[in-house]
């Protein structure tokens, strides 16, 4: 439900929403957890807060992708199941 009269922060503030996503992947991608209710608090409202920068930025989704083969850094899903 919608307030009347108030704009949400993502639309009122989308340049700064934008500029957070590689920050945002950064945390999700290399945080240490040590406190696992607050680190799971603090990683799924990173992912909301992506998600919702993915939704005004299809490029986004993208990028997600491209980290994941960084990480992997596979050629083919068939180097995967040598691991």
């Amino acid at each position: 439900m919608v307030t009347p009269g108030f704009s949400a922060p993502a639309t009122t503030h989308l340049n700064a929403l934008l500029a957070l996503v590689d920050n945002g992947l950064h945390f999700l991608q290399n945080h240490v957890w040590s406190d696992i209710e607050n680190d799971f608090t603090a990683s799924l409202a990173v992912g909301k807060m992506v998600l919702q920068a993915a939704n005004h930025d299809p490029n986004i989704m993208s990028r997600l992708s491209d980290h994941g083969q960084e990480v992997c850094n596979c050629k083919s899903y068939d180097e995967l199941s040598t691991i």
